[in-house]
């Protein structure tokens, strides 16, 4: 499945007639809104990124709506960061000596949610001055999710799961004529993992270069 959505993207793009290429970098913090009980310690925030391959789309394929215009096809991945949740389990252990008798033991457990994703969406660009402009996403992703438990430090399981969600963007891009275009972005989609789904954001500021 996977396989199938890179080559739809790549396909899409290239077949966009492209007037011009660009790629981009951004660093950003993330947050994986995972479910958590109120009594339970859980770190929704991390550190990810997007990198970003895009095509310019030729005047006569450009779709002009008046005050923007759709006029670029992207492809990208999302590093979408870890999110962590720690808690404690109650465990039973027999007596060596008289299997009869059981004690109760509590010990440690954290389950880390890390998620990434591949997308690719239309870009509409709403110019503002010669250099400034916005920028809105919206497109597909396909994500991926997994969920590792450790109990009292050792691996406890983990389960993996990918979903075709929807992607959306927002951005701001101030153009440095000769050099890059510095850009700030929101990104946001959706992961879903053993039945429990929750939003996944993205800001950050990087940079683009055409080509």
């Amino acid at each position: 499945m996977k396989r199938l959505f890179v080559v739809a993207a790549m396909s899409a793009a290239v077949s966009s007639v492209h007037a011009e290429g660009y790629a981009g970098a951004i660093l950003a913090l993330t947050r994986l809104d995972i479910p958590c009980e109120a009594s339970v310690p859980c770190d929704r925030k991390a550190n990810g990124g997007r990198i970003y391959f895009g095509s310019r789309l030729s005047d006569a394929s450009r779709i002009d709506l008046g005050v923007g215009a759709i006029d670029a096809v992207e492809f990208g991945y999302m590093k979408l960061g870890t999110a962590k949740t720690v808690g404690t389990t109650t465990t039973y252990v027999f007596d060596p000596d008289d299997q009869t008798i059981v004690t109760p033991v509590t010990v440690p457990t954290t389950a880390r949610t890390q998620s990434d994703a591949l997308t690719i969406a239309a870009v509409m660009h709403f110019p503002v001055t010669t250099n400034l402009s916005f920028a809105a996403r919206a497109g597909a992703a396909y994500v991926t999710t997994t969920v590792k438990r450790t109990q009292d430090g050792l691996s406890s399981g983990s389960r993996s799961e990918s979903h075709l969600r929807p992607y959306v963007g927002l951005g701001v891009e101030f153009d440095i004529p000769q050099w890059v275009k510095v850009v700030g972005t929101f990104d946001a989609t959706q992961f879903e993992v053993n039945g429990k789904k929750g939003s996944a954001q993205l800001m950050g500021l990087g940079l683009e270069k055409a080509f």
